[in-house]
């Protein structure tokens, strides 16, 4: 025999204890952000953007074209990725490992930079897009 969905969804429902009072609430402000320091499992951390570690080592050429360089990184921070799984799984020792360490990290922190590096013009790209949308609108209105 074959019962009505109805009555099995009913059921169903029945099961589910109902949603707790706070659920049914409407949502109100968010609480504001906390300023200074917080403490996560008793590590104090700044509640802003983590600086951006300084460029010690430079390893891009900063008058090239940007994809360039970020192809070249790319292909060097692969290369050093793999030398520190090799070291990890032939010498283990900390000295070894921690040199291959540090040279994922200068690779990583020149990624970083280069990327930001392209923030003005990815910014200025945004700006004209939305202009040019902006002027069609208007012109589109203007033409109606």
């Amino acid at each position: 025999s074959t019962r009505p969905a109805k009555s099995i969804m009913e059921n169903a429902a029945s099961l589910w204890p109902d949603p707790p009072a706070w659920w049914k609430e409407e949502p109100g402000e968010p609480p504001p952000l906390p300023e200074g320091d917080i403490t996560v499992f008793g590590v104090s951390r700044g509640v802003g953007a983590p600086p951006l570690p300084d460029l010690d080592d430079q390893r891009y050429d900063a008058a090239a074209a940007p994809h360039d360089s970020l192809r070249a990184l790319g292909r060097s921070l692969r290369l050093a990725f793999t030398a520190l799984l090799r070291a990890l799984a032939s010498e283990p020792s900390a000295e070894a490992v921690d040199r291959q360490l540090g040279e994922v990290r200068v690779l990583v922190t020149n990624v970083q930079h280069c990327l930001n590096s392209l923030r003005p013009h990815r910014a200025r790209e945004d700006l004209l897009l939305l202009l040019r949308a902006q002027l069609q609108r208007k012109q589109r209105a203007l033409a109606a």
